[in-house]
């Protein structure tokens, strides 16, 4: 199918933005507690295990609110779930604040995680929905760059707070930030609402023309093979780009200094990467930029295997930086092929593998580098990532490409199943 669409008329940026301040606002928990965590640490005088269960108590809640807040969004709609969200992450951190002792400490993190899980997967779907179809990766692209915004502000917003006063200001900030969310959300209510009656008028016109008749499984092979790739390229970036890199730089007798500036030109690179990523999977297809990516990654890995000096260091982490588009194409791909009604629902299973990624990543390659060495763990890396790259180019179809002329697009739309 071919079809014209006015750019102005279609993409809602207003809202757009709208959304993308919000996936701030919902994932301030996430970085802001990292520069407190020694003066929690000293407040109950625990061990360093027990501040490991600390912090990933807030992951592990979001794995498991996942999938449900897929199907939530399905039921209800973005609007409710992200009102819900704000509201229970909100909740969490004012139990933080006040918390008595490290365990109550503890149960906030994991209320406040399954808010921000709950908010961040609505706010995901919605930002998928606004776009037309064509654009898509473009704004699964303002996604990512909203999330390596927060990520880069919080922990040294968390850190000035702690200075100025004490640690527990910091989880009261994170409590007016899911307000101001919620404010957000509220204030969008109306054109929140007409969007989705747009969406169920057009889910029963599909219905009436006998688009979704077959029946339809997220266990379909090119399910799980998007969901797969998205796990495996999850994993290459918490357990090798941000664990297993800044270990590797200690080997070359870098300092710390050196190795916050290798990663610092590398998150700042992402930031390109990402945006001119969404705009070349819009132009070229999303299959094929994702290929580029994947196999740009089986080459960071295995060029890691020849660094020696500070120069090479920093010349491989910056590849890094520029593929990290790669992290919002899979999404992108699973909307292409979930229909309209499915969509939260299929949003929320990525996301799980997403975050399971996030989580098994790092303790994975820090046990393969215990026991094997680096070496070992970056040829674990370029097995990885060529394993995606021949799922993806083997058994993934491409969902959707466009090519651009003058102010109209013309776009080729492949539906598949």
């Amino acid at each position: 199918m071919e079809e014209k669409i006015n750019r102005e008329e279609k993409i809602p940026y207003r809202r757009i933005w709208l959304v993308c301040l919000n996936i701030i606002f919902a994932l301030a928990g996430l970085s802001i507690v990292s520069p407190i965590l020694p003066q929690i640490k000293a407040w109950q005088d625990v061990s360093y295990s027990m501040m490991g269960f600390f912090v990933a108590s807030y992951a592990m809640s979001r794995v498991v609110v996942d999938l449900p807040s897929g199907i939530l969004v399905d039921r209800w709609g973005t609007c409710i779930v992200t009102l819900s969200g704000f509201t229970v992450s909100a909740l969490g951190s004012l139990m933080c604040g006040f918390a008595p002792n490290l365990y109550f400490l503890i149960a906030g993190r994991i209320l406040s995680g399954v808010g921000s899980g709950l908010a961040v997967t609505s706010l995901q779907t919605e930002l998928i929905l606004l776009a037309p179809p064509a654009y898509r990766s473009r704004s699964m692209s303002y996604f990512m760059l909203a999330r390596r915004a927060g990520g880069s502000l919080f922990p040294f917003l968390g850190g000035v707070l702690a200075a100025w006063g004490r640690w527990r200001n910091v989880f009261f900030m994170v409590c007016v930030l899911n307000v101001i969310g919620a404010a957000i959300a509220l204030f969008t209510y109306s054109a929140r609402k007409s969007h989705q009656l747009k969406e169920k008028d057009q889910v029963l016109q599909e219905e009436k023309n006998g688009d979704e008749k077959e029946a339809f499984s997220f266990f379909q092979g090119k399910f799980l093979v998007i969901y797969l790739v998205a796990l495996a390229i999850f994993l290459n970036r918490d357990g090798v780009e941000r664990t297993l890199v800044p270990f590797f730089g200690s080997t070359l007798s870098l300092n710390s200094v050196q190795i916050g500036l290798g990663l610092t030109l590398s998150s700042l690179a992402s930031l390109g990467g990402i945006y001119l990523g969404g705009r070349a999977a819009d132009h070229w297809g999303r299959k094929l930029v994702l290929l580029v990516g994947v196999a740009f990654l089986v080459l960071g890995n295995s060029l890691f295997l020849f660094v020696h000096n500070y120069a090479m260091y920093l010349g491989v982490s910056l590849i890094f930086g520029v593929v990290a588009f790669n992290m919002g194409l899979p999404n992108v791909i699973i909307a292409d092929m979930s229909p309209r009604r499915h969509i939260g629902k299929a949003l929320g299973l990525g996301r799980l593998f997403n975050d399971l990624g996030t989580v098994i990543g790092p303790l994975l390659l820090t046990q393969v580098i215990d026991r094997f060495g680096f070496g070992v763990s970056f040829y674990f890396g370029i097995f990885l990532m060529t394993l995606a790259f021949l799922l993806v180019a083997v058994f993934l179809p491409e969902t959707r490409k466009a090519s651009f002329s003058g102010t109209g697009l013309k776009q080729s739309w492949h539906k598949e199943g």
